[in-house]
């Protein structure tokens, strides 16, 4: 919707991918410059990189909140400046319910497009500015997307990568793309780094034990 030009001239993007993660998990995340942001917001990067490419400005927050005592980076923001946008990139491993607010969402001068949430299931809407309805109202319509996160989550994306290391298919991103995104996140976070500081939690389980 992009590409094609419906959504205009992008004004702002506001990108989400929160849930809550035991203190085991969190403790992991040491591991990691920038914790929380490293992890999830590295898939969010690579989303606006894609879309506006890179911003003349990133400006982070990065906060550990000591909840049960770690003293990670867990509930993170990411402003990212374009010369006429602004796209914020938020990330927590505290947010209990969070998964249901992932989202990734679009505004431009035409149309404001929403996935929420990114998954389980996905679900996506768009409004139009010309379905504006008074002042504080406004009509939006969903737009149906098949969710193949349910089942063999990442079969197809594997069955990409090998298409693309076999050279029976051509990669659609390009160095310059992949490199950029690392810029940018290396912005983020303030320096990618693997530090190593807790190999005893080098494999985080699901119930933190």
């Amino acid at each position: 919707m992009v590409r094609r030009g419906d959504v205009g001239e992008i004004t702002g993007v506001s990108a989400e991918m929160s849930l809550y993660q035991p203190p085991r998990y969190r403790e992991w995340l040491r591991n990691f410059g920038g914790g929380a942001q490293f992890i999830f917001g590295c898939h969010l990067a690579d989303l606006v990189v894609s879309l506006m490419g890179k911003p003349k400005k990133v400006t982070s927050f990065l906060t550990a909140s000591g909840q049960d005592g770690v003293d990670v980076p867990d509930v993170d923001l990411s402003v990212l400046e374009y010369e006429r946008a602004l796209a914020r990139i938020y990330v927590s491993s505290l947010e209990i319910g969070g998964m249901d607010r992932r989202q990734f969402t679009v505004s431009g001068s035409e149309e404001t497009v929403c996935i929420c949430p990114l998954e389980r299931p996905t679900t996506m809407w768009y409004a139009k500015r010309t379905l504006i309805d008074g002042k504080y109202r406004t009509q939006k319509e969903t737009i149906p997307v098949e969710d193949p996160t349910k089942d063999g989550r990442y079969d197809d994306m594997m069955r990409a990568f090998h298409a693309y290391v076999t050279g029976r298919e051509e990669n659609p991103y390009s160095y310059e793309h992949e490199y950029a995104v690392q810029e940018v996140l290396d912005a983020m976070v303030g320096g990618i780094a693997y530090h190593g500081r807790d190999p005893e939690a080098a494999k985080p389980t699901s119930g933190g034990k």
